[in-house]
């Protein structure tokens, strides 16, 4: 790492998560074919954490004693809060800087889905 810089962003976004002009190549510190050691700190970048909220309403109607329907209603990620994978960490493509180093570009959630349902108990 850069001495001085702090690779933490204060306002993290998907297209920059953290700031990875703060690493530097470890191509001088080479141990073997791609590998280094640094003294970037371990657990200094933090993910976004997973939040998902799943809701279920049912009501049973009797047809006789032993049959009744079910009627279901299901949502999930009822509040459509996306909860995306982690950065890109591949810093370096080679010695020259990554592009997409520190970019999100997916998510691990689907986005919010409702669902009816009908059953029959016997």
């Amino acid at each position: 790492m850069l001495p001085g810089c702090n690779p933490v962003v204060s306002n993290p976004t998907v297209s920059q998560w953290y700031n990875p002009a703060c690493f530097v190549s470890p191509a001088s510190l080479a141990v073997g074919p791609g590998y280094g050691f640094g003294d970037a700190p371990i657990g200094g970048l933090r993910s976004m954490r997973w939040i998902n909220v799943d809701f279920a309403l049912a009501k049973n109607f009797a047809i006789t004693e032993q049959k009744q329907i079910q009627f279901r209603a299901e949502a999930f990620n009822i509040m459509n809060h996306p909860s995306f994978q982690l950065p890109n960490t591949q810093i370096f493509a080679g010695v020259a800087l990554n592009g997409s180093a520190g970019k999100i570009t997916a998510t691990n959630s689907q986005p919010r889905q409702v669902q009816l349902a009908l059953k029959v108990l016997f």
